[in-house]
């Protein structure tokens, strides 16, 4: 479900960068993003946390891939850039573990 729900997100998000037309390299980040997202959705399932912290994660997840991206296609992504949304996604992947209930 979730590549079937992000990947016309991420389609428009991705596309809104040039919106000249469905390129193939608009097509394959688009794929590409929502495939990670979908296997993160489903490495989550197996991961003892909360629905909510596991929403958490793949919106946090989904931000910082989308960031470096548009970022990286608009040919500004600088090494302050990649930081500061790896940073957000470190943050939030800690919060994640330590808020998940290891005891069952």
């Amino acid at each position: 479900w979730v590549f079937l729900i992000s990947f016309p997100l991420i389609l428009h998000v991705v596309w809104s960068i040039d919106m000249e037309g469905l390129s193939s390299l608009v097509l394959v980040y688009s794929l590409f993003l929502s495939l990670v997202l979908a296997e993160v959705g489903l490495a989550l399932s197996f991961w003892p946390i909360s629905h909510t912290m596991a929403s958490l994660v793949l919106s946090t997840l989904l931000f910082v891939t989308l960031g470096i991206s548009t970022h990286a296609l608009r040919d500004r992504l600088g090494r302050g850039v990649a930081w500061e949304y790896a940073g957000w996604g470190i943050m939030v992947f800690l919060i994640a573990v330590i808020a998940t209930s290891w005891t069952g």
